[in-house]
């Protein structure tokens, strides 16, 4: 089959609604977690593995909501190929954020000794 112009008709695959309800459900949750991460960090500076201030929490809160606004997008639409680049940079954020986990980054007490603020990632639990 073509279309009337003779291009090769495609046809393209629908997301689930299960996968739309998910979304639905899931983006607002998450969404509504960095927002008061990002308004109130206090909330969280108690119970933070390492020590938090509001300028940290809010970077935090701006670069992990952005894989959660993306998945907004399957709410929405309704063909996989429409959702192709926003589930390619949601992954990419999401590896980022993975790769943020592991690298070493010295020794967090070492720099709240210090009073830098000190950053952790999770290779630094682990010693």
């Amino acid at each position: 089959m073509s279309t009337p112009g003779g291009e090769p008709l495609v046809r393209d695959h629908r997301v689930l609604r299960t996968t739309r309800a998910v979304s639905i459900v899931i983006v607002p949750v998450l969404t509504a977690a960095f927002v008061i991460l990002f308004l109130r960090p206090s909330l969280f500076q108690d119970d933070w593995p390492w020590r938090l201030t509001p300028l940290t929490a809010r970077s935090l809160a701006a670069f992990a909501a952005f894989p959660a606004i993306a998945y907004l997008a399957f709410a929405f639409e309704r063909r996989w190929s429409a959702l192709r680049w926003p589930l390619e940079t949601a992954i990419a954020g999401l590896a980022l954020i993975a790769v943020g986990g592991v690298a070493p980054t010295g020794s967090s007490t070492r720099a709240r000794e210090r009073g830098c603020g000190g950053s952790a990632s999770l290779s630094d639990w682990r010693s």
